[in-house]
């Protein structure tokens, strides 16, 4: 689910996060993956608005993001990113679920962050703006309640996610 589900009242065991602020103290902490994240735009989208050059233009552009706003900002360094670029981005789409992002970002609605690995398909276009650009990095982190991190069922797990997970790039 991508709503944030309360360990410490038992909604789940084991959750996979991206870091966030607020983290609840009697919470556990492990990071798990990082992978990298780049703009993306579909051929369609950018026929129309043209593709960015510099970070000033990414002011003129529509944003198809994840989740509210506070979600998005607090716990993903990329839209901070963004944000410091452009301090009022215009998000045009929301969504909690990524692939509907992805979906959004894929019909051409806006430009917006996706995962650069696998590959992807040929009517997106990996944006690098002001050239210099540098693909931003995310954190998932393994988060489990401090009373049932050590049972023997939540170490299993952690176990198999670690080693049964591909690393990401």
């Amino acid at each position: 689910s991508a709503r944030v589900l309360k360990l410490e009242r038992g909604e789940a065991h084991v959750a996979i996060r991206t870091p966030t602020e607020n983290e609840a103290p009697d919470n556990v902490v492990q990071p798990f993956r990082t992978f990298r994240v780049g703009l993306f735009a579909a051929r369609s989208y950018l026929e129309v608005h043209g593709a960015p050059q510099t970070h000033k233009d990414l002011a003129r552009h529509a944003f198809d993001a994840p989740g509210d706003v506070e979600t998005a900002h607090s716990s993903r360094n990329y839209w901070r990113w963004l944000e410091d670029i452009t301090p009022t981005p215009n998000v045009v789409f929301r969504s909690t679920d990524m692939s509907c992002v992805e979906q959004a970002i894929s019909a051409g609605v806006g430009i917006g962050f996706m995962p650069l690995d696998p590959p992807k398909a040929e009517h997106l276009v990996h944006l690098k703006v002001d050239d210099k650009d540098e693909d931003r990095y995310a954190q998932l982190n393994l988060v489990t309640h401090v009373d049932l991190h050590r049972t023997p069922r939540v170490q299993a797990l952690l176990e198999i996610l670690k080693a049964e997970t591909p690393a990401l790039s």
